[in-house]
């Protein structure tokens, strides 16, 4: 039976497997297809640029998530493309899609509830923050990695 290597000694042999680049050079983006970074790329711009919603669901106040099942009327409904929304008030809810930005006053967020006429029930805190995805996240601007080595 061969020796047992120790994981430094296998490690070194593993590396010695892969492919060192062996000469970096610039080329336009449509001629990068199948090829590999050699430096990180920072982002111009945060992705995404504003706070939105990762999920359809309900904008609503902390405040008034202390007690639930709670039954909140809709007051208003916001999309990737409407315009302005009305402003989330105690004892409201404010429909919200994926990928809309997250405006001031909700600090909540309800993402399973079942819509009645105008009144939305939710049953459970469904997050700490009012959106899913903060500015930034997953790419902050000259602080991002695009690709990888």
């Amino acid at each position: 039976m061969p020796a047992l290597l120790t994981v430094e000694d296998y490690l070194a042999r593993v590396l010695t497997l892969g492919h060192s680049p062996r000469r970096v050079e610039t080329v336009p983006l449509d001629a990068a297809l199948g090829r590999v970074l050699a430096v990180d790329v920072a982002a111009a711009v945060s992705v995404p640029p504003f706070d939105n919603s990762a999920m359809d669901g309900y904008a609503v106040r902390a405040a008034d998530l202390a007690v639930v099942p709670v039954s909140l009327t809709v007051v208003g409904e916001s999309a990737a493309v409407s315009g302005p929304i009305p402003r989330v008030v105690p004892g409201s809810a404010v429909r919200v899609m994926t990928g809309d930005g997250c405006r001031s006053g909700p600090t909540r967020w309800c993402r399973s509830s079942r819509p009645i006429s105008r009144r939305v029930l939710c049953p459970a805190l469904a997050g700490g923050d009012s959106c899913s995805r903060a500015v930034g996240r997953p790419r902050a601007a000259n602080g991002g990695r695009s690709g990888g080595r």
